[in-house]
């Protein structure tokens, strides 16, 4: 636990040890959704620096699952399919059944939805994003009266009845502000980086079982089968143990997800979530929240979070291992007291620049969460965005090449490198960015340590 101390001058820092996911409830921030974001940035737009998967010509069998999903499409998304093809994304089989877009497109052809979904308008969806994830945005479209009223008088007609609880208010269910920017930058990164397993996910999600299993292994999670189990059983998830080293866990949005996916099919607005971003961000959400999420008022509640919006830097280290199955390591880089205040820094500047540009090079995205301050330096807000390279302007200044959630645009977005940096409260990096400056304990030892004896207090 990170301990209120002076204000320092950050650019005198030397480099010291990290400290990995921090898990008081001063230092977990909460990031969601916030009003005149900082710092600036610039529309650009976006030219994808991946590499095309080898494989571009179809089977003859998977010629007739295209032709049969093209004759389903409207005329921009069959172009955009053509496109898909070309660029491997479309034969891509970075799932984890190994299945590629094109196999899970077909199930979505012909196997039954969700009820109330429309296969065509999913196959739609899910076509325009995997061509451009960063139409992926996090804002809550409306619910018409007429289905407001529906949903609380009728809720049978939009919901299974399972495990149903009537919404008996509808106080908090129109007009929200959405919070769901770590859960929508988690959709960004698989839908960028994997969108084989971002088609898989989609199918299973949209599915009757409106949900889908995923194997993982325990280094998925954690570094092995004892502390994966206590984060496993901490968040509440829905997993079966297959062997010592790999687990099955199913990943579903809470029961209210599918109303707004309903309406979403039908009310879309522009820049406005589609309803694969609606049930892709509660189910991460979900996951995160320990499985306390509701849609339908966007809040949860849960032992990690201090508030009942968004989620705090473990809960999203957590969704983002099950999501992606990558474990990164949350690395907590700026010291906040019990009032709230910054009070340093881990790290220098130069050091967390090299950890992001690590990250970077290994070809991964880098999903940080970024805080606001008021005038005295106390943070009052957070926000998560996706850094996904590093770029010069015609001056030669550095930036990074990122992807915010809630800018309500379909491109990416330039922020200076010397702004955003002072910014950073945490970022998911890759263990073997950050191995050699990592405290002598374990994190995940400090966060079960923390919790264990809370719990044994009584304050949990």
């Amino acid at each position: 636990m990170i301990n209120s101390i002076n204000s320092v001058n950050i650019n005198n820092l030397k480099p010291s040890s990290l400290r990995v996911i921090s898990p008081y409830a001063a230092n977990n921030v909460n990031f969601k959704a916030e009003e005149n974001k900082s710092p600036k940035t610039t529309p650009i737009l976006y030219k994808s620096t991946d590499k095309p998967s080898v494989r571009t010509t179809l089977t003859k069998n998977e010629k007739k699952v295209y032709s049969n999903v093209l004759s389903e499409l409207p005329r921009v998304q069959r172009k955009q399919m053509d496109l898909l093809l070309k660029k491997g994304i479309l034969l891509n089989s970075n799932s984890n059944d190994s299945s590629t877009v094109l196999d899970n497109m077909g199930k979505i052809l012909t196997e039954k939805r969700a009820l109330g979904l429309d296969r065509k308008v999913i196959l739609s969806e899910l076509v325009n994003t995997l061509s451009n994830p960063f139409a992926i945005t996090q804002k809550f479209g409306d619910i018409p009266n007429k289905d407001l009223k529906e949903i609380l008088n009728n809720p049978g007609n939009y919901v299974p009845q399972e495990n149903w609880t009537p919404v008996k208010y509808d106080r908090g269910i129109k007009n929200i502000r959405s919070s769901s920017c770590v859960a929508a930058s988690i959709e960004f990164d698989l839908a960028s980086k994997q969108p084989a397993e971002f088609a898989r996910i989609a199918n299973g999600l949209t599915s009757e079982k409106i949900s889908v299993e995923k194997n993982l292994k325990t280094t998925d999670i954690a570094q092995n089968w004892v502390e994966a189990s206590w984060f496993l059983k901490e968040f509440k998830a829905d997993y079966k143990r297959k062997n010592w080293d790999e687990i099955s866990i199913k990943m579903s949005p809470d029961r209210n997800a599918i109303v707004r996916a309903r309406i979403q099919m039908t009310n879309k607005d522009p820049n406005e979530r589609s309803l694969i971003d609606v049930l892709m961000q509660s189910t991460f959400m979900n996951i995160g929240s320990q499985r306390t999420y509701n849609s339908l008022t966007d809040e949860r509640t849960g032992k990690y979070n201090p508030d009942n919006k968004g989620l705090t830097d473990i809960e999203k280290s957590f969704a983002e291992a099950v999501a992606t199955g990558r474990n990164k390591c949350s690395v907590t880089y700026q010291k906040i007291d019990d009032d709230g205040m910054i009070t340093g820094y881990e790290c220098d500047f130069p050091t967390m620049k090299k950890h992001i540009i690590g990250a970077l090079n290994m070809g991964e995205n880098v999903i940080v969460g970024y805080t606001q301050q008021d005038g005295s330096n106390k943070v009052i807000n957070g926000h998560e965005i996706t850094i996904v390279r590093l770029d010069k302007d015609k001056n030669g200044k550095e930036v990074f090449v990122c992807n915010d959630t809630d800018d309500e645009s379909d491109m990416p977005v330039k922020y200076y490198v010397d702004d955003l940096i002072p910014s950073i409260h945490h970022a998911g990096l890759p263990l073997q960015v950050i191995k050699d400056e990592l405290d002598s304990k374990p994190a995940w030892h400090e966060v079960m340590d923390y919790y264990k004896s809370l719990k044994q207090n009584n304050a949990v």
